[in-house]
Order: structure tokens, then sequence, then C-alpha cells
């Protein structure tokens, strides 16, 4: 969501209490420490599977895009 929304999320800060709660106002980092930590940690913990990896391509043919982060899961820390 950050990196397909990165140029707009920053005003979604104040539209609701949850995403105060895990937005941080800025377009650069998006989210919460906490939250950027728990996401990093979850993508750790569960690397991709051959199922996502289906499912990426299935969206791509269907939509004609793809998640970077499935094709390219070291991009989490790269990024991240």
């Amino acid at each position: 969501m950050a990196t397909r929304y990165e140029n707009v999320i920053d005003s979604w800060q104040n539209n609701t209490t949850a995403s105060n709660a895990v937005l941080n106002g800025s377009s650069n980092q998006v989210f919460e420490n906490w939250v950027v930590t728990m996401l990093v940690n979850w993508h750790n913990e569960d690397p991709v599977s051959q199922l996502e990896l289906d499912r990426n391509q299935a969206a791509y043919e269907h939509r004609g895009n793809r998640n970077p982060y499935i094709d390219h899961p070291e991009f989490v820390e790269m990024i991240w």
C-alpha cells in the first residue's frame, strides 16, 4: 500500500482513528515505527510461498501489475 500510494498516503493521516494509529503523516516512512518493525518481522518469519508466487502471477495476468515484494522479497530490507 505504501509503495503504490506513496505520493498521496501522507494525506490519509487524519482520515480515521485507525489510520492515525498506524500512519505517521509522512510520505517517506509512511508508517509508525512499531508498524514497520511488525511488518518486517512478519516478512522475515513468513517467506514468500509458492501460493503467493502463483497468486502474484494470476494478478498480473488479470490486472497487468505485480507485487514487487513477492517478486523481490529482498526489497523489504532495502526499503524498510
